[in-house]
């Protein structure tokens, strides 16, 4: 999916925690793994076994078991990666 020596793990965490912070701006009762006053609590890298599929758009969508990403309460959660967060490192021709 990436070219090599890329640090896509760093792009993709970053891009994963960019949009909880943007869903718990815009729902004050969501509540991801990210900014938590206890360290140990936040998401601090990609599960070892992350799924993932490619959507209608041809968009990279994360997809992180319950607990991963927030309480087990909010079950399997998704984040839809836009092309520009990854076009620089992305493997020239592999997707859209």
């Amino acid at each position: 999916l990436f070219q090599p020596d890329s640090d896509w793990q760093t792009v993709l965490l970053q891009e994963v925690r960019r949009q909880m912070r943007e869903r718990m701006a815009q729902d004050s009762e969501a509540t991801y793994w990210v900014d938590q006053s206890i360290a140990s609590w936040n998401l601090s890298a990609l599960p070892e076994e992350l799924a993932f599929y490619f959507n209608d758009q041809g968009q990279l969508v994360l997809v992180f078991n319950e607990g991963d990403a927030g309480p087990m309460s909010l079950g399997v959660v998704e984040f839809t990666i836009p092309d520009e967060a990854v076009s620089a490192i992305a493997r020239p021709g592999f997707w859209s």
